[in-house]
């Protein structure tokens, strides 16, 4: 199943819709410029909360899915979905890039904003875990 959507028009309805046909694992696959990277993160977080395993894909800078697949086979595009990080390894590194990692006080804010978030996820498993 493949869905196209606008990454700032995903909802918690569309999630509860995908759900019902009985998704248990998403890809998302956005542009990879800044707004592409915060759909995956708004995006990921409804599937993740729901216990949804979440890869996101992440394309070189400046492509999106049409500019890539232009560029690029489909096996490429395949190769991407096969290593695609899970949502959690995503988020962390994407807040990773954004603070000095050598600062206690910096990386004490960053862990205690996943981990606020990460407290708001459904399954007590994936929140401990």
């Amino acid at each position: 199943l493949a869905v196209a959507s606008l990454g700032t028009a995903f909802g918690e309805s569309h999630v509860e819709e995908l759900v019902k046909l009985g998704i248990e694992q998403v890809h998302l696959l956005f542009d990879s410029d800044t707004a592409g990277k915060e759909a995956a993160l708004k995006v990921g977080n409804l599937f993740q909360k729901i216990s949804i395993d979440v890869h996101v894909v992440e394309l070189p800078e400046g492509d999106d899915p049409d500019s890539y697949l232009k560029k690029n086979s489909v096996e490429s595009l395949l190769e991407l979905l096969e290593k695609a990080p899970d949502y959690l390894t995503f988020l962390v590194s994407y807040y990773s890039k954004r603070i000095n990692l050598k600062s206690p006080a910096e990386k004490n804010h960053l862990i205690e904003n996943l981990s606020s978030q990460i407290r708001e996820w459904k399954s007590e498993i994936m929140v401990h875990e």
